[in-house]
């Protein structure tokens, strides 16, 4: 095999590449000026779905959990008989995301767990899969998971941001979803806020 040093040179190649895929301002129809973003992102047809966990889903989402590292703000790492025991406490909410555009279909790209924890619910893990990075998928998942968790009757979900040495382009997803300061590490926000989706995304 390869040295380490060697290994995690060639993963940081493949991710930065990655990310000039998927990013928005790398985009060659967004960097012609005569196109806002705006209708970049709508051309795209960009469709999400997100469901509650399920017998067909527990595999991918335990893969998610362990080969995530950019867009994950607790890097937390589940096997799939975790998942399955998270899912089977009643303080657990388990979610995924799924994603389709005019190019494709993406299928499961995000995970969501939370726990209730005193009249709150807190973000036990929230990620998304690189190859989904820059169109807001993100704030579309949040957007649904504030709907159908309105609904349990808790007051307020807490989120946090562990750092690791990957994941630092997310350090602020919180306070720019609209989450207010809670605690070092931790953000808060009330479930009975509204919570705007990017009109550019179609929600299944």
């Amino acid at each position: 095999g390869k040295p380490d040093n060697i290994v995690e040179k060639m993963l940081q190649g493949k991710i930065n590449k990655i990310f000039e895929d998927v990013t928005l301002l790398k985009q060659k129809f967004v960097m012609d000026q005569s196109i806002s973003i705006e209708d970049y992102l709508n051309s795209l047809k960009t469709r999400i779905s997100v469901k509650k966990i399920d017998s067909f889903s527990i595999t991918r989402i335990s893969q998610l959990t362990k080969k995530t590292n950019q867009f994950n703000l607790t890097t937390k790492r589940y096997s799939e008989n975790d998942i399955t025991n998270i899912n089977n406490r009643p303080e657990s909410y388990v979610y995924y995301l799924s994603v389709s555009d005019s190019v494709g279909d993406y299928g499961i790209v995000g995970v969501f767990i939370g726990i209730e924890k005193d009249n709150g619910i807190e973000i036990d893990t929230f990620l998304i899969s690189c190859r989904v990075i820059g169109r807001d998928v993100e704030l579309g998942f949040l957007g649904k998971l504030v709907q159908y968790l309105r609904k349990t009757g808790k007051k307020h979900l807490i989120g946090k941001y562990i750092p690791t040495r990957k994941n630092k382009i997310i350090e602020n997803f919180y306070e720019n979803a609209g989450f207010s300061y809670y605690k070092e590490g931790a953000w808060i926000k009330s479930l009975d806020e509204k919570f705007e989706i990017p009109e550019w995304l179609k929600i299944d």
